[in-house]
């Protein structure tokens, strides 16, 4: 859902319960939109047109849904890992890292992933990076680090 249709079904709404609802996410997609503007500009600077980190988290064409982004976007991995070093909101660091689960990615962003595997305490995030760093590293290369397999299996 669009935020324009968000706004337009809050406007048509007249149960203020539900209209209160669809503000209140409408308001998060405020905060959001607000939240990710220093990478949606620093990705548009560099040619890559997204509206959210999310556009290009499974970014392959689909016949039923409407993608923000479609195609490659290897010149974004050197922005995307320097954006891993912003104080976001986890949801928005979470589509930082989402959008460098590619194998493409490995040269850039492996160390800067398994370093804050290292160090992060929420365990959702840690879970997430864990699953990146399953693409991006050999099982050889995991294999030194049993911490990786065991975040996957939620130990």
């Amino acid at each position: 859902m669009t935020k324009d249709e968000l706004i337009k079904m809050v406007s048509n709404e007249e149960s203020p319960l539900k209209k209160q609802k669809l503000q209140d996410l409408l308001d998060k997609m405020y905060f959001f939109e607000k939240e990710e503007q220093p990478l949606v500009n620093d990705l548009k600077s560099i040619g890559i047109s997204v509206e959210s980190v999310w556009d290009l988290v499974n970014n392959r064409s689909h016949p039923h849904l409407k993608n923000g982004f479609v195609g490659k976007y290897e010149i974004a991995y050197s922005m995307l890992v320097k954006h891993l070093d912003y104080d976001y909101h986890p949801s928005v660091k979470e589509g930082i890292i989402r959008a460098l689960t590619e194998k493409n990615a490995a040269k850039v962003a492996k160390d800067k992933i398994l370093d804050l595997f290292n160090n992060e305490t929420d365990k959702n995030l840690k879970w997430v990076l864990a699953n990146c760093l399953k693409t991006l590293m050999t099982w050889k290369q995991r294999e030194k680090y049993p911490d990786i397999k065991a975040t996957l299996k939620g130990k």
